[in-house]
């Protein structure tokens, strides 16, 4: 059997006729598409829109992911314009959350508060750089 099939087995066993709903298909037909059993399983074309359908729930798509050796990362819905004035001081202070990283990474043991602390600089990283992602091509083009 699929692991990826067992995954959407595994979605909300209540509520499925919402969802069927929003996917404009019978309730049984849903319920048999994410039964791993069932040779009627899930159309790849069906996956985003029933992935939207569950609130946005990723599970199958970061094993996906995780099989092929990739990580997701959420990008704002809305483009914004940079503040280049925030952006800049936060762009530097990159550099001093890789340095944390690499001191609470050096005795080879991460406390949780350390554990805690990258996790928030890095989220801050990345917010920067999906920023810049979003905004450099437009300067170049």
């Amino acid at each position: 059997m699929c692991d990826i099939a067992e995954i959407l087995g595994t979605y909300p066993k209540k509520h499925k006729k919402p969802i069927a709903d929003q996917l404009g298909m019978a309730a049984q037909t849903l319920q048999r598409q994410l039964n791993p059993y069932d040779p009627d399983t899930m159309p790849v074309t069906s996956i985003i829109s029933f992935i939207r359908a569950c609130n946005n729930d990723f599970t199958v798509l970061d094993h996906i992911e995780n099989r092929l050796g990739r990580v997701a990362i959420s990008i704002p819905s809305k483009t914004t314009e940079l503040d280049y004035t925030s952006i800049a001081p936060l762009a530097k202070a990159s550099g001093g959350a890789i340095s944390e990283f690499a001191k609470a990474i050096e005795d080879k043991k991460i406390t949780k508060e350390e554990a805690k602390d990258c996790l928030r600089e890095l989220s801050n990283m990345t917010a920067v750089a999906m920023g810049l992602i979003q905004e450099l091509p437009k300067i170049i083009e």
